[in-house]
């Protein structure tokens, strides 16, 4: 309830949101493949993290990437 009340969320939903925010430095700062940085970042599947990540920045890992990498090399 204390974290509810202080952080306006869930403790598994920050777990979640500290989860993703590593795998979108992963994904800007490293070559690793987007399964590794799944796994490395605790998602069971590449299915589940994809889908979190969608959800959160409103684009697939893979689409992400790709972006950031087109920024890069411009």
């Amino acid at each position: 309830r204390l974290f509810q009340q202080h952080l306006n969320t869930s403790p598994s939903r920050y777990y979640l949101q500290l989860r993703l925010e590593r795998a979108h430095e992963m994904l800007t700062q490293t070559d690793s493949s987007i399964a590794e940085i799944g796994h490395a970042c605790g998602f069971v599947s590449i299915a589940h993290f994809s889908r979190a990540f969608n959800e959160r920045y409103g684009q697939a890992p893979s689409k992400f990437r790709k972006s950031v990498h087109h920024m890069l090399d411009a």
